[in-house]
């Protein structure tokens, strides 16, 4: 669509923006160049800094992952909305740290009314894939508790995982954890509404 404007937001790097998703967005891994799509493409490279985009304010900061990757915080006039999709909270031998200064992404995800954060793995799996930037279903959890969250969402599923193994999962999960706070896994289709 010629007259959509797209804006996206992404982390400053050693190389630009522009470069890294020109990068992902050409073949053999896409279709299309970036220069190619037809809409009015704007990108915004950020690091741990804060901005406005209507009514909502959007806090960014880097979170634990291989290479620079942000997780976002978004305010609005009545909620709180915390987006992590890649991250692993810490790297200490025994999961989470229960001090928050060393908890990545605590700052930004503290008292969340929502949270969607990285559950890639089970915490079967987690183990033999500590340090590559993805977290385990326990540690999500623990890290929504220890920031004060109301509900978690938990996305970037292993994509060798079928949506019934998803469902299983998260039977599994729910029969084995109790928390204060709502969680699930994210699925097509589940909405929510910030204000």
């Amino acid at each position: 669509m010629p007259d959509m404007e797209v804006h996206i937001w992404g982390p400053t790097s050693t190389q630009s923006l522009h470069s890294r998703i020109s990068r992902y967005l050409s073949p053999p891994l896409f279709p299309v160049l970036v220069r190619d799509l037809p809409c009015k493409l704007k990108l915004h490279e950020v690091g741990n800094s804060s901005f406005e985009i209507g009514h909502f304010t959007i806090q960014s900061s880097y979170v634990i992952h291989p290479g620079p990757t942000l997780g976002f915080r978004v305010k609005g006039n009545e909620s709180v909305f915390t987006y992590i999709p890649d991250h692993e909270p810490a790297l200490g031998r025994h999961g989470i740290i229960k001090d928050t200064r060393w908890t990545s992404g605590f700052d930004i995800a503290l008292n969340a009314d929502l949270i969607y954060h990285d559950g890639q793995y089970s915490d079967q799996e987690y183990p033999t894939r500590r340090g590559w930037g993805h977290s385990g279903f326990g540690d999500a959890l623990q890290f929504a508790a220890i920031t004060g969250a109301k509900h978690l969402l938990m996305g970037h599923h292993d994509p060798g995982r079928t949506d019934s193994q998803l469902t299983e999962m998260q039977a599994a999960l729910k029969k084995n954890n109790s928390f204060a706070f709502n969680y699930e896994f994210a699925i097509e289709g589940k909405q929510f509404e910030l204000r």
